[in-house]
């Protein structure tokens, strides 16, 4: 069983803590608010240029003769709203993992040859992304769901910005944006909070915040956007995703009831739409359902492919209208049981629970526990999902956006 305790420091790094006494692996992570939502124009794409650069810091004293026998497990992400960097070993290294991501991170590395090979393997991840009809088609259909909300903006930033980045300007940007104040350090592993407090202060302390944080602003999305995008594409098959708006962390209560309502619809043997899609009409081979939240935002996402796209859209709407006006309070019942035992197969992994964690960070600024979790999920009542499912799972409410050979938009 796990304990979760936070504290922040005097220097305003928040300390999150999961202790397992039994735990044989112990990940830490740091969080940093810092991604696209948060960057002007000139600085698109920043955020995830430093997190290359960190992460080979990471990988640089992991391969160091002192720490290459510890053979830690090394990744970082950037997304529109936070960055993220994570090391994980055996329990026993906790005290040299978080050394070794405190002795990373801190100092900018102006490497000549570093920064500019970080340049091309950058602009190389862009053109993977937009030869990814997947990829593609998120990052289209965001820009128009979301419109001139910040978070409209990719995290992986343009290619003039990349080419035009220099040591300077991303050690300016590591100064005001990756600081204590907008920080969390996680830590998964075996030792109590009161130890792991005491390694941290050691090695994080002296970390100082060069700017004042300011009130983190929040936006309201405009419902007023095309209802339809298409992006021409010679495969056979065309790609089809249908988003909703949602209101993100800001309403954890309807994002609670989206979660039951995504499960019940995608997840499991009986979700709803893979039997409609797949098993009655053979129409696709799978159907993928995401409930992306953020702070002030979020977007229900259904997204699958088929040789019959309109066909396959108007059976989805249907079965949503269909769905949501026949559903029984069994069915809710039995699909949160499901979502609160999945979670705890998920969670039970210390890479997912650290996600997990660090995501809790990003939306609400502090410990959110996997017990608030599943008690938000045990409260949702069947009305509760009625109603959500009527106010955003809706025509009016929506983007079809399609990617393949056919604009079908005068068909649906």
């Amino acid at each position: 069983m796990s304990y979760y305790q936070e504290t922040v420091l005097k220097n305003g790094l928040r300390l999150i803590t999961s202790t397992n006494k039994n735990a044989t692996v112990a990940v830490v992570s740091l969080w940093v608010k810092a991604g696209s939502r948060y960057e002007k124009k000139e600085e698109s794409g920043y955020a995830h240029f430093l997190e290359h650069l960190l992460c080979k810091n990471l990988k640089d004293f992991c391969n160091d003769a002192n720490y290459y026998s510890i053979g830690a497990y090394i990744n970082g992400r950037t997304t529109r709203e936070n960055m993220f960097l994570i090391v994980e070993a055996s329990a026993k290294y906790t005290g040299e993992l978080l050394s070794i991501l405190n002795a990373s991170t801190r100092q900018f590395d102006s490497d000549y040859y570093k920064f500019e090979t970080q340049k091309k393997v950058i602009i190389q991840e862009m053109q993977i992304g937009k030869d990814n009809p997947q990829k593609l088609l998120t990052w289209s259909a965001f820009k128009v769901l979301l419109g001139d909300h910040p978070l409209a903006k990719e995290s992986i930033g343009s290619s003039e910005t990349i080419k035009n980045a220099t040591a300077e300007k991303i050690e300016e940007y590591q100064k005001n944006f990756f600081t204590p104040n907008r920080s969390a350090l996680i830590v998964v592993s075996n030792l109590t909070h009161a130890e792991v407090l005491k390694l941290t202060a050691g090695y994080f302390e002296l970390w100082k915040s060069n700017v004042d944080l300011k009130p983190e602003e929040r936006f309201d999305i405009s419902k007023e956007h095309e209802n339809y995008l298409y992006i021409p594409n010679t495969n056979k098959q065309t790609l089809v995703m249908i988003n909703f708006h949602t209101p993100g962390g800001g309403n954890m209560k309807d994002e609670a009831s989206l979660v039951v309502l995504a499960n019940y619809l995608g997840s499991g043997h009986r979700a709803l739409l893979q039997e409609k899609l797949r098993h009655e009409t053979g129409l696709v081979y799978r159907v993928n359902i995401f409930n992306n939240k953020y702070a002030d935002a979020g977007i229900f996402q259904i997204s699958t492919s088929s040789s019959e796209p309109v066909r396959t859209i108007n059976i989805i709407f249907d079965s949503l209208y269909n769905f949501l006006n026949n559903l029984s309070p069994l069915e809710i019942e039995e699909t949160k049981e499901r979502v609160i035992n999945t979670f705890d197969h998920f969670n039970a992994n210390p890479r997912n629970e650290t996600m997990f964690l660090g995501q809790g960070f990003v939306l609400f600024s502090r410990l959110f526990k996997p017990e608030d979790y599943k008690k938000l999920i045990g409260e949702v009542t069947f009305k509760d999902v009625v109603n959500t499912g009527m106010k955003y799972l809706k025509r009016s409410n929506s983007l079809v956006a399609v990617l393949g050979p056919e604009d079908i938009k005068e068909k649906i």
